[in-house]
Formats: C-alpha cells, structure tokens, sequence
C-alpha cells in the first residue's frame, strides 16, 4: 500500500507539472526499504534520486519480552506503534489473532496500512490520521479520545531511542502506560563504499531528505570522518535540507545547516515541497 501510495503522488505531480529533470539530486536518509521506495517514485516523477540510508533497523536479540506481551495482549485496551518499523518488528513471529477488543494506533498512515496488512481479514480498530493529514505524536494524540480509554491499560511499541511525548501524555490523561522496545536503530556501518559514495554526494550541491534527527546526528558524525579538516563537515551544511518537523529543522539549526525546508508531516507534503523547489 505504502508504494501504491507513492507511486499515486507520483502520478499526479507529474500530470500537473514538467518532469523535473535537474542538475541536483535527491538523497533519502531513511532506512533502506523505506528509502527505496521513495527513491523508486522520485524517478517515476522525472527526479535523479539516491538512497544513503543513515539508520539501519535491527530485530532484538532476545525476544521474550515481545512474546510476553502477545501472550496477554488483551489486557491492554489501546496498543500505540510509533513507526511502519515498530509494527513489522512486533508482528514478526507472532501472526495471531488480535484481540478484538484491542484498539491499534499508529503515528503515521504508512504505520496504520502496516497494521492493516498484518491484520489482514480480521476485525480490529485502527486509530491513525490520514494520509492528508499531519503525521506525528501530536496529531496522533490529538485522535485518541482520553475518556474512552482513562484508567485502562496503553501499550506503546518503540525502537530503543525516540520521544517521549506519547508515554507522558498518555500518562497524563489516565492511563497506565507500558512502552516496549521491540526493535534497534543504529547506524549503519561507516566502511568505504559508504564513504566514497558521500564524498561524492557533497562534491556538488543535493536535496537531502531528513526525517530523523538521530539519522542528521549520524550524517554529520559520517561528514566529520571524511576529513580532520572538517571541510566536508562544511560541504554537509551548506546542502538544503527538506525536514518534516519543526524539532528536526531545529536540531539542523543547531548542527549548523541553514538552508532548510519545512515540508510538514506526511509523505505527500514532502513530496509536494520537493516538487516546489527543486
């Protein structure tokens, strides 16, 4: 569905405007499935594109805490998943009935459609805005109505690092919050095809598509190790950045980028906005 999705942004920024051929390129940070498909409807809608992943998800080791949760699912009246990651991470090992009394929630549409495949044929509850609407906590919470679920059990499904918003807000309206790990973000290895590939990336100027500050961290970390000079430190930072978020533009102030487009949550904003400028 995710693809279907992209490939129908695709479609219509090419019906409306001239393929954009152009001299820059666009590289995707996220992580390589998800910067795959994006890449793949970036050419279709006439764009040069790059995937240069800078978070590798990993499956935990032990998974016991996982299987624990499945074996009592049903005690917990509302299941949050942060990410597309989060719930195929969750699922994987344990394609079981979901208890009916269960509500799903997802951050994101891609996230809710993840849900949705894993689920297929059974009846559950998802809450998630759609795919128009703005993709993150805030709006996710915005969706959840606190008298429905006050005084009952929240599970929120996470990678090992990310906000805290859900947790505390969710605590704060009367819920007894449990957060579970169920996958590692990391990033990936700096070998020297990696390292080719970015110098390469910074020796003319590119749209970088950031949709994490952890992945912009890793990235300037990456830039650093190019040079004691620090020259392509520099290079990085007068690239434009295309970011979704505000605290993600924020922490690409704070690390020195200047140039930075405030897309707005949702993959068809950030589509839009490439197509805007670029």
């Amino acid at each position: 569905m995710l693809l279907q999705f992209w490939r129908h942004v695709a479609r219509q920024l090419s019906e409306n405007k001239a393929l954009h051929m152009t001299s820059s390129t666009v590289i995707v940070t996220r992580p390589l499935a998800q910067a795959q498909v994006m890449c793949e409807s970036l050419s279709a809608a006439g764009f040069r594109a790059v995937a240069f992943p800078m978070l590798e998800i990993t499956a935990l080791e032990d998974k016991s805490e996982i299987d624990s949760v499945w074996a009592d699912l049903e005690k917990y009246a509302l299941v949050v998943f942060v990410s597309p990651n989060a719930v195929d991470t969750f699922f994987d090992g344990h394609e079981r009935t979901w208890p009916p009394q269960t509500v799903a929630a997802a951050v994101g549409f891609s996230g809710a459609e993840a849900i949705r495949r894993h689920l297929h044929g059974q009846v559950f509850e998802v809450i998630a805005p759609g795919v128009e609407d703005r993709m993150d906590s805030e709006a996710l919470l915005e969706l959840i109505d606190a008298s429905r679920f006050d005084g009952k059990k929240a599970l929120i499904v996470r990678g090992q690092t990310g906000r805290e918003l859900l947790f505390s807000q969710l605590t704060a309206r009367g819920m007894e919050v449990v957060s579970l790990i169920a996958y590692h973000r990391q990033p990936p290895v700096f070998d020297i095809t990696r390292a080719k590939l970015l110098a390469s990336l910074l020796s003319e100027q590119n749209e970088w598509v950031i949709t994490s500050s952890e992945s912009l961290r890793f990235l300037i970390s990456f830039a650093e190790r190019l040079g004691e000079d620090r020259a392509f430190v520099a290079k990085l930072q007068s690239q434009r950045l295309f970011v979704p978020h505000v605290r993600i533009a924020e922490t690409a102030r704070q690390l020195g980028f200047s140039r930075i487009e405030l897309t707005g949550s949702g993959d068809q904003n950030l589509m839009i906005a490439l197509s805007n400028k670029v």
